[in-house]
């Protein structure tokens, strides 16, 4: 199998010929069974892993397989793939993708009640503040063609559905994930399915994904120091801040993508919140936004206001310069 192509590839990118496979299929309902051995020497097989490109076409495959069984059947058979916790080296570290796959087709399954699809929101949450980078960005890749294919007829659009999960990990709507990891690196990875995988273009209202967005902000400004060495927020920091220049660019009308950012600015107070704007600030610059130029002067002007004056506002630190200043 060719291990050539670009780091970790969409779904669909690949010709593989997923559960046509008699065998692949014989082993899925053995493993509805109970009897998973065999799927699972087959999906590590096929997997693709380890390498830059693992098979999320066979993902999605299995994933829309599963919706066709008992949904009691399916969650017992994902819940051991989430928790497996195999070596990124391991090509069994794709049993946590595959899960991610069959809970959002589960969450996408018409069939599943309410409580399924809380069940299985919890778990893509888990499963996106997973340590193991392949799984993490699998699994955002599994949100964005969610997202894309949730859409019906008469129905909230799937881009909605995942904003509207991620009020309910803050607690904007619903009850939060308590754990603190999860929910920062849960969020930070339906962030990245948004703003950089496609999602955005399934989202109707964008006033509650800012609204969401700023929860996640607050919910990081006001965390306590010992948050500082975590992961997940250094995950967040980095999601947001790519994210908001993606806002600033493609969110126009009545909810501003520019407008909250120089809110969010203009009330930034901890350091690592105002770096992480600046980046923001910086791709826009370098995206071609600069014919924008009002606009991200206004963005300048509402970080550089929002700073701590220095203790002695008539004496800055020799050999410091401004944002901006050559």
């Amino acid at each position: 199998m060719s291990r050539r192509g670009p780091m970790l590839s969409a779904a669909g990118g690949r010709d593989m010929v997923g559960l046509r496979s008699d065998e692949l299929r014989k082993a899925l309902e053995d493993a509805i069974q109970r009897k998973p051995s065999r799927l699972n020497d087959l999906l590590a097989r096929h997997s693709g892993l380890p390498s830059p490109r693992p098979n999320l076409a066979l993902a999605q495959a299995v994933g829309d397989a599963l919706v066709e069984f008992p949904v009691r059947d399916v969650l017992a058979l994902l819940a051991p793939w989430a928790d497996d916790d195999s070596p990124t080296d391991s090509a069994l570290v794709f049993l946590p993708v595959v899960a991610a796959w069959g809970y959002a087709a589960l969450v996408r399954d018409p069939k599943s009640s309410a409580a399924t699809k809380n069940e299985c929101w919890s778990k893509l949450a888990s499963i996106g503040a997973d340590e193991r980078a392949p799984v993490r960005l699998a699994t955002g890749y599994a949100l964005a063609s969610f997202a894309a294919r949730a859409q019906r007829s008469g129905e909230q659009s799937g881009g909605d559905q995942l904003v509207a999960a991620m009020a309910s990990w803050t607690g904007l709507d619903g009850f939060p994930i308590e754990d603190r990891e999860v929910r920062w690196g849960g969020l930070a990875t339906a962030l990245d399915a948004i703003a950089e995988r496609g999602a955005l273009t399934s989202i109707a209202d964008r006033a509650r994904l800012l609204e969401v967005v700023s929860a996640w902000i607050e919910d990081i400004a006001d965390a306590p120091r010992a948050a500082e060495r975590s992961e997940g927020r250094r995950r967040s920091l980095a999601s947001i801040s790519v994210a908001a220049a993606v806002f600033a660019k493609d969110i126009h009308g009545a909810a501003d993508g520019a407008a909250w950012l120089e809110a969010e600015c203009a009330r930034a107070r901890h350091p690592d919140l105002r770096r992480a704007f600046e980046a923001s600030l910086e791709r826009i610059e370098k995206k071609g936004i600069a014919e924008r130029v009002v606009t991200l002067k206004k963005l300048d002007a509402a970080l550089l206001a929002s700073a701590k004056p220095p203790r002695d506002p008539t004496a800055e630190r020799k050999g410091t310069r401004r944002r901006g200043q050559r």
